[in-house]
C-alpha cells in the first residue's frame, strides 16, 4: 500500500466476507492515516454503473465515507484529496479495481496571536 503524498495506487475489490477494511491508504502529516476501499457490488445505493465504483474513505473501522465515482472525479474528506484515474470493471466483480492518486490536503497555517496593547484604563495599578 502506498503511504506517501501524491501516491498513485491501485485499489482492488475485496469480498465483504474477508473483513479487510482497506486495500490502500495515505498517512497524514499529523500522524493519522486514511484507508481506501472500493466496492462494485452495489452495497451502497444506487448501485454503480459499468464505469463506476464506490470508493470508501476510512479513518477508523467504524467511520467510513462512501462516494459513487467514475474516472476523473475528485473527492475530498478526512484531510485527503483523491482523484480517480481509472475504474476497472470486469466480468468477475471480485477482480474489479480502481486506480487513484491521493495526497494530503494542505494544513492551514496557525492563526497568529496578536497581543492587545495595554492602555491607561486597562494597565495594572499598584495597590493602595
Amino acid at each position: 500500500m502506498g503511504l506517501v503524498a501524491a501516491d498513485v495506487q491501485r485499489l482492488v475489490a475485496v469480498p465483504e466476507t474477508i473483513g479487510i477494511l482497506s486495500t490502500g491508504g495515505i498517512s497524514l502529516p499529523h500522524g493519522r492515516g486514511v484507508g481506501f476501499r472500493i466496492s462494485t457490488n452495489g452495497s451502497v445505493k444506487p448501485p454503480p454503473g459499468p464505469h463506476e465504483a464506490e470508493l470508501g474513505l476510512y479513518q477508523d473501522e467504524f467511520d467510513a465515507d462512501w462516494h459513487l465515482v467514475k474516472a476523473g472525479d475528485v473527492i475530498t474528506g478526512y484531510g485527503v484529496r483523491v482523484k480517480v484515474l481509472k475504474v476497472w470493471r470486469v466480468p468477475n466483480p471480485d477482480h474489479d479495481a480502481m486506480d487513484i492518486q491521493a495526497d494530503a490536503l494542505p494544513t492551514p497555517p496557525p492563526t497568529p496571536i496578536t497581543p492587545i496593547p495595554s492602555t491607561p484604563a486597562t494597565a495594572s495599578r499598584p495597590p493602595d
